[in-house]
């Protein structure tokens, strides 16, 4: 993806950046606890974060240290039914565009037969859909259901935080 984040189609259908990641994250679980990659994995569909936190820096780690924190966030996200705000790699905090970056290096790198010590590099991620949101909150509030003056910056921010779930819809 070029570190830009966004929607996929597949054979199963397009799948979110949230749904895409919950794959991945459930592939280096499987193989933390099984050492090998599965075939296939279900994926769940979560909310993006209800915060912001975490580097979508790039950096390098080691298999084993990206499978662990595939676990974490993977557990995190079934306890919460959203995906974490960060989580711990090594001795930094990773938002989930770059644990997304990580896990698809470490995958990569599996299914090229490395092994738990190998290091991996990540590029810095981002989630482009965020820029579907609106910046110019001038505009957004023009509703006549709005009071004049009305602003919710905070509201934009959580709506660009769930960009995570966007894709098409599908007419049939």
């Amino acid at each position: 993806m070029g570190g830009q984040i966004t929607y996929a189609r597949s054979s199963v259908g397009t799948l979110s950046p949230a749904e895409m990641l919950t794959g991945l994250l459930e592939a280096l679980a499987q193989w933390s606890e099984f050492g090998v990659l599965p075939d296939a994995v279900r994926v769940m569909s979560p909310l993006g974060p209800v915060e912001r936190g975490g580097s979508s820096e790039g950096g390098r780690a080691r298999v084993a240290e990206v499978a662990e924190a595939a676990r974490l966030a993977l557990d995190s996200t079934r306890a919460h039914g959203h995906l974490p705000a960060s989580v711990s790699l090594a001795d930094r905090r990773l938002g989930p565009a770059a644990l997304f970056a990580a896990a698809v290096a470490t995958a990569r790198s599996l299914a090229s037969g490395a092994g738990p010590e190998e290091l991996v590099a990540f590029p810095a991620a981002r989630l482009c859909l965020e820029d579907n949101v609106a910046r110019d909150e001038d505009s957004v509030w023009e509703w006549s259901i709005f009071p004049e003056g009305f602003s919710a910056p905070d509201l934009l921010d959580l709506t660009r935080l769930q960009a995570w779930t966007m894709k098409p819809a599908v007419l049939r």
